[in-house]
């Protein structure tokens, strides 16, 4: 038999099959080992794969419900259904608006925290400030009323 009739019948065989065939002979071994006959193996079963891939999301998309159902159920936005918005978007850049109008609503929280906490710490310090003076506790304090005293003419202990 000619080789290209033997691997068009070989391109039937599974892996183990052509294992048992290259013990045969030499011949049908060196046409069982053939780079094109593998090649042409893993060309049918990626194309069996995909087909598999698009009849099982063929029955899925049948199953799923209708885009107002979704849209109700907050899966899909609005602005992604034709009828619902005046203009019709991509889901993608819907989610690119969402994700900065996230952040912009994250950056104004932060700034808001950010000045309160700032005007918290101030109050703190200024509470403390005057407790400090009112207590005459604190190293400014303290110099001053040395000088004072040194200035007036008392008698400092040192």
């Amino acid at each position: 038999m000619p080789n290209e009739v033997l691997l068009d019948i070989l391109g039937f065989l599974d892996v183990n099959d052509l294992l048992s065939i290259s013990r045969i002979n030499h011949h049908l071994r060196t046409l069982s080992m053939a780079p094109i006959l593998h090649a042409y193996r893993l060309l049918v079963s990626r194309r069996l794969g995909r087909s598999l891939v698009s009849i099982r999301l063929a029955r899925r998309l049948a199953t799923r419900p209708p885009a107002e159902v979704l849209v109700e159920r907050a899966v899909l936005p609005y602005e992604c259904v034709p009828g619902l918005a005046v203009v019709h978007v991509a889901p993608g850049l819907v989610a690119k608006r969402r994700a900065i109008e996230k952040e912009q609503v994250k950056d104004g929280l932060r700034r808001w925290v950010d000045a309160v906490w700032k005007r918290q710490v101030l109050q703190r310090e200024e509470g403390m400030r005057q407790w400090e003076q009112s207590r005459g506790i604190g190293r400014v304090w303290r110099l001053r009323k040395f000088w004072e005293r040194v200035g007036s003419g008392e008698r400092v202990p040192v």
